[in-house]
Formats: C-alpha cells, sequence, structure tokens
C-alpha cells in the first residue's frame, strides 16, 4: 500500500481504531482480576469493562502505547511508516514524510515500536544462537563504517521451510558494555530515560538456555552485508544507543519478508498485551 492510498483509506480516527481493537480484541480473552471471559466495549474510554468486576481495560493502557497521548491515527501512522517499506527509515525522514509537526514525538513512538518488535523476535527466534563477526581489517573491500560494531550475536528459530526461520540480532557482550557507558553519560539529560534503559538486549545468562549452532556461510554473509548497507547507507551517524532498536527493526521486516499481509496489521497482530 503506498502513502497516497494509505492517507485515504485511513483518513479518520475511527478508521484507525477500528484496526487496533479487531486485533487486540483477540488477545483480551477473559479479566485479569475477576477471571470473566465477557467484556464489552465502550467507546467513552476506548476499550472493555468486565461485566462482573468492572474493571476497565483501557486500548492504550494494554498495549506498547500506554503513557502516550497521541491519537491512534498518529500511532497508525507512524507504524505504516515504519513497516511498508523493505528498507528502512531514519527517524528524521519519517518525520518529514509523516504528518507529526514535532520531532521528539516521532522520536518516542519509534523508538516504542522498536522496542515492542524487539519484544517479538526474542519470543519467536529463542532455539538456536550463533556470532557474527565483522572483521574491519577487510575494511577497504567491504566499506565497513566506523560504527559498524565487531560482532553481533544472532538467535534464530529453525523452521521446515527456510524461508520462515525467525532471528533476532543483538549486541554482544562488549556491545552491551558500550551501551551501559553510553546510558550512564547521557541518563541526566536524555529526554526519554526509561526507553533506553527498558532497552531489551540478550543477557548472557539467557544464551545458556539456547543451544549454539552455526548457520550456513550463505545466510552469514547475506546478514552481514545487509547490516553494512543499513548503517552505512540509512543511518550516517547511528549512536550505539540506538543500534540494538535498528537491529531489531532489521529482523522483525527480514522475519516476515515473505508475509502476504501488510507488515503493519502483522505488527499490530504479534505485539504483546500488558495486563
Amino acid at each position: 500500500m503506498n502513502h497516497q492510498k494509505f492517507y485515504t483509506t485511513y483518513s479518520s480516527e475511527d478508521s484507525c481504531l477500528q484496526i487496533f481493537k479487531h486485533h487486540y480484541e483477540k488477545k483480551l480473552t477473559h479479566c485479569s482480576k475477576c477471571g470473566n471471559n465477557k467484556l464489552t466495549w465502550s467507546n467513552s474510554f476506548h476499550g472493555w469493562r468486565c461485566s462482573k468486576c468492572s474493571k476497565k481495560y483501557s486500548l492504550k493502557s494494554i498495549s506498547f502505547m500506554k503513557d502516550s497521548n497521541k491519537s491512534f491515527k498518529d500511532w497508525w501512522e507512524i507504524i505504516h511508516l515504519i513497516c511498508h517499506s523493505k528498507k528502512s527509515y531514519s527517524i528524521n525522514e519519517i518525520y518529514r514524510i509523516s504528518q507529526q509537526t514535532r520531532y521528539e514525538t516521532v522520536y518516542h513512538m519509534v523508538l516504542k515500536i522498536r522496542q515492542e518488535m524487539g519484544k517479538i523476535n526474542q519470543i519467536e527466534s529463542s532455539q538456536y544462537y550463533t556470532p557474527i563477526r565483522f572483521d574491519k581489517r577487510k575494511q577497504s573491500r567491504q566499506n565497513y563504517t566506523r560504527m559498524t560494531p565487531y560482532h553481533l550475536i544472532v538467535t534464530y528459530k529453525k523452521t521446515k521451510g527456510r524461508k520462515q526461520d525467525k532471528i533476532r540480532l543483538t549486541l554482544s557482550k562488549s556491545g552491551r558494555k558500550k551501551l551501559i557507558l553510553a546510558l550512564k553519560k547521557c541518563s541526566s539529560n536524555y529526554p526519554f530515560p526509561k526507553l533506553l534503559h527498558a532497552n531489551n538486549t540478550l543477557k548472557t545468562t539467557e544464551l545458556k538456555c539456547l543451544e549454539k549452532c552455526p548457520i550456513l556461510p550463505k545466510w552469514e554473509n547475506k546478514l552481514r552485508n545487509n547490516i553494512i548497507k543499513l548503517i552505512k547507507g540509512t543511518y550516517h551517524q547511528l549512536q550505539t544507543l540506538h543500534l540494538q532498536g535498528v537491529l531489531d527493526e532489521y529482523s522483525f521486516k527480514y522475519n516476515y519478508r515473505y508475509a502476504l499481509n501488510t507488515k503493519g496489521e502483522l505488527f499490530i497482530s504479534k505485539a504483546l498485551i500488558y495486563l
């Protein structure tokens, strides 16, 4: 779906609300307080109410959009701009294309969406892991940049068809140390410290639960070259703080590259529910 068709189809707040409602009402099956299965929709606060204990579940409070005052139309627009293209857009490019008026708003929304993509990838790819090394001594031949990591960790899950394998690229142990140092430097004056500290990277204790299994050299070279093109082509000055979010976005698009449905609706259908 191109931009013109998207803005024509989803021009109202109600049409965007129905998309989120359609996917989240399948996940909210019962009341977390009393266990009642009968929940009724209320248009007054855009959420569900339990018919037994009257507990309210607003649509934003149980999703990744919680603690946000932006409309569903704004969220659906940013999700579309992130997911519709095979290539990644920088936050500045998304801000330029979108109808938003503040860069900080787009920045906050993109960080939350990438963080949710990382959680989806982590759940779907927890079977094997293997490291991918970037040999910077071949810099003249493969055009490495200063922000190219020395090595990453790939967690993946095998399926019957190779086209349906799920992966997640995460920072290595040294990369996480750099991330912690960067967080300490900017935590005092950074506008969104909660999002940065909630960076959902895999820990070494979680890797012990997975089986180490190398991948095919052809597949490894493909992932390595794609990351180099991504960092050099789209993100010219990528910081350590945002590297994991960029990797999560790439992993999500890679996992559903053959999906027939739009990646925006796939993202909402796979998003977690927070009760």
